[in-house]
């Protein structure tokens, strides 16, 4: 694989992440961030 086609596939993890964390499953990602153990989220989110 080039550099290229790694570079591709980064941009395309990222944006299917941040649809997912935006999009049509907010209600999980609530409740993790509700978890106390997962303080690393919430100074991320």
């Amino acid at each position: 694989m080039t550099i290229n086609a790694l570079i591709f596939a980064l941009a395309l993890a990222i944006v299917l992440y941040i649809a997912v964390m935006r999009g049509p499953r907010p209600q999980r990602v609530r409740v993790r961030v509700d978890t106390p153990r997962d303080r690393r989220y919430r100074r991320l989110l």
